[in-house]
């Protein structure tokens, strides 16, 4: 029995799945019915296979509007990004590409340079968000694909800035944003706050699913909710806002996941 649960543990660990979520929103532009986007989180610079071909492969086959990359992009103890930068040109020809910063880039970056980083991401096609926006137009409508930066950073170079709650409040205000948002952050369990900023679907990770999964009760820990966290994974409706968590690809930290296959996610928004 052991060996074989040590077996389906490791299995589990080497690949990854492809989880699909609906959400659906009135107040989504005509123009912009089935809006599909592949978020891809918490890579943690990991590497199933030869350049990534098969998570290269997989988003190209849901054929996404746009792919989302909500942070940790980069573990915070790679000592080589090479790989990472030729895979993330390929996923530029796929889709456009959204980034946010997770807390590991901000530790990442403490010693290889944020401005460096984050330009070799532009240079790969990355779109960078910046506690900033882009508008997409379509059919004569338009959305906006909206990004907090990581409250690490602000809290290392703004010392000001020590809640969260009140962080994301002002930069999102200071954006100055008009019509339909989908926002990309890192970090889910302020979603009491981030639901009250009335943007139409958020997208966070982070949490990576709770790291150990437990039939009927769910991700046993997280970090920033503790045991048994609320937002781990799935999606999660407040005030009219809907908020999709990935458990993402990579595992930081602790090592291995149990009962909780790594994932690429798929959002799909209809009217």
């Amino acid at each position: 029995m052991c060996f074989c649960i040590t077996v389906c543990t490791l299995f589990q660990n080497l690949g990854f799945k492809v989880e699909k979520y609906i959400v659906e929103d009135k107040k989504l532009p005509e123009s912009f019915n089935h809006f599909k986007i592949v978020q891809i989180s918490d890579l943690h610079s990991c590497f199933f296979d030869k350049d990534n071909q098969s998570v290269l492969s997989a988003v190209r086959k849901q054929k996404p509007d746009i792919i989302a990359v909500t942070g940790d992009y980069v573990d915070k103890n790679t000592k080589d990004i090479s790989s990472l930068l030729e895979f993330s040109k390929k996923l530029t020809k796929i889709a456009d590409c959204y980034y946010i910063t997770g807390n590991h880039e901000a530790e990442f970056c403490s010693r290889y340079g944020y401005n460096k980083f984050l330009r070799q991401l532009k240079d790969a096609g990355f779109i960078i968000l910046e506690n900033s926006y882009k508008k997409i137009e379509r059919g004569g409508d338009s959305i906006n694909i909206a990004g907090l930066s990581d409250p690490l950073f602000c809290e290392i170079s703004e010392k000001k800035y020590t809640d969260p709650k009140r962080l994301y409040i002002d930069n999102f205000r200071k954006m100055n944003i008009d019509g339909y948002t989908v926002l990309l952050v890192h970090r889910p369990y302020e979603f009491e706050t981030l639901s009250k900023l009335k943007v139409g679907v958020i997208l966070a990770g982070h949490e990576h699913g709770g790291q150990i999964r437990i039939p009927v009760i769910g991700g046993l820990f997280a970090p920033g909710e503790g045991f048994l966290p609320k937002y781990e994974k799935g999606v999660f409706i407040k005030n009219g806002t809907a908020m999709v968590v990935s458990s993402g690809l990579g595992n930081g930290e602790a090592p291995i996941r149990i009962n909780n296959t790594p994932e690429i996610t798929v959002i799909e928004i209809e009217r």
